[in-house]
């Protein structure tokens, strides 16, 4: 347990250098996020990432025959999460929010344990890893679905409708903050910039239209 716990911790360091490097060392990447690396990077920094998934499906399989702690295994479900918030990839905000709902099922009735707030801003930390440039990609190499290819904005805002929806009925703990409506309107900027993204969400006829028109005049 303690050695799959170190893996982890050890992946999570080594992609936090990756965003971390880029930012501190390059204006450009400071200014603009939004643009993705190159291949070698996106690759690097997904396979990392799902091998932190990796590790935590091994630790919650293995918690059947040794009784894993339960903060050691919210804290497992934590560090998944966050690995994606540093892996440049299509599907980083997809993965990130398959773990938090896992976890949520798992946790979800203990109100010590439960997911935070916090965990909501790490799952939009990583939609926003998916955003601009990469739609494209993701259209075209991701999953065969009906109907459109939903923008990492209409569900950076469709999580912020949910916890506002769950704030008004009742749950005091997850209250959107600032920080959360910024950084979903960061994943909104983000998405305008690729022209198809704009284009879909510009023309988009969901029960988000409201909130997509406000984020959209908000830059």
């Amino acid at each position: 347990m303690e050695i799959i716990i170190t893996l982890m911790q050890d992946f999570n360091e080594f992609l936090s250098s990756f965003t971390t490097d880029m930012h501190s060392l390059d204006d450009f990447r400071r200014k603009n996020p939004q643009y993705p690396p190159n291949d070698a990077i996106t690759n690097i920094t997904h396979d990392a990432a799902a091998m932190t998934r990796k590790l935590l499906d091994h630790l919650t399989r293995n918690n059947v025959m040794q009784k894993i702690p339960q903060k050691v295994e919210v804290n497992a479900y934590k560090m998944a999460m966050a690995a994606w918030t540093n892996a440049f990839h299509p599907d980083s905000g997809d993965r990130c929010e398959v773990i938090l709902e896992e976890y949520g099922e798992r946790f979800g009735g203990d109100m010590n344990l439960m997911p935070t707030l916090e965990c909501y801003h790490t799952v939009l930390d990583a939609h926003n890893k998916s955003c601009s440039a990469f739609f494209s990609k993701r259209k075209k190499e991701g999953p065969k679905t009906k109907g459109k290819n939903t923008t990492p904005a209409e569900k950076a805002l469709g999580l912020l409708r949910i916890l506002n929806n769950v704030h008004t009925a009742g749950d005091m703990f997850l209250k959107p903050d600032v920080k959360m409506y910024a950084t979903a309107l960061s994943v909104v900027k983000n998405s305008l910039l690729n022209w198809e993204c704009k284009r879909q969400l510009m023309f988009d006829e969901s029960d988000l239209k409201l909130e997509m028109e406000l984020a959209v005049e908000a830059f």
